[in-house]
């Protein structure tokens, strides 16, 4: 694979960026992001990647980019994928990327310890990350999945919950990093 720069320079399509703290994400529009997506198609790109999770913070704003990629056929003539906080899917949204041809969800899970969970400040629940991979497989959406082993204060039943979850979920790319300080 190889990454194709866009007219603003990044090798990405983003449809966010954030400024340069970290801390306010700008928003492109809808038009601009299928725009950059038609000009990476016009100059070869096989695969387009979301990279970032905040695809669909914006939730209503997220479908809007669905219908246009689906209206403008994108996914028929390039595989693209997201990824996004399991907290900012729901059942409309996996519908729509299904209609839109997506090729993959990825969805950051961390973790299958709730204690561990609250303590990175995920803001989720075993049972948020469960509904939100059993909505995508109902949708036939194909997800990946990001864990960390190794957070500290770690226990061997609590990595086990992280091993549990994974099977639960049964990504079709589970990716399993260790925590690195």
């Amino acid at each position: 694979e190889y990454y194709i720069q866009s007219e603003r320079g990044c090798p990405f399509a983003c449809i966010f960026c954030l400024n340069h703290n970290g801390k306010v994400a700008r928003k492109l529009s809808v038009e601009k992001t299928i725009k950059e997506m038609e000009w990476l198609i016009k100059y070869g790109a096989k695969r387009i990647s979301f990279g970032d999770e905040l695809f669909s913070v914006d939730m209503v704003r997220a479908e809007k980019i669905l219908d246009a990629i689906i209206e403008n056929k994108i996914g028929e003539r390039v595989s693209w994928d997201i990824q996004t906080h399991v907290a900012y899917v729901n059942d409309n949204l996996f519908k729509k990327m299904k209609l839109a041809n997506i090729s993959k969800c990825e969805m950051g899970v961390e973790s299958g310890d709730e204690e561990a969970l609250k303590k990175m400040g995920k803001a989720t629940t075993k049972e948020m990350i469960l509904n939100s991979f059993n909505l995508a497989r109902k949708n036939n959406v194909t997800t990946g999945s990001f864990f960390i082993l190794g957070q500290p204060n770690e226990t061997y039943t609590s990595m086990w919950e992280t091993i549990k979850i994974a099977i639960a979920i049964n990504p079709k790319e589970p990716i399993f990093g260790t925590m690195v300080p």
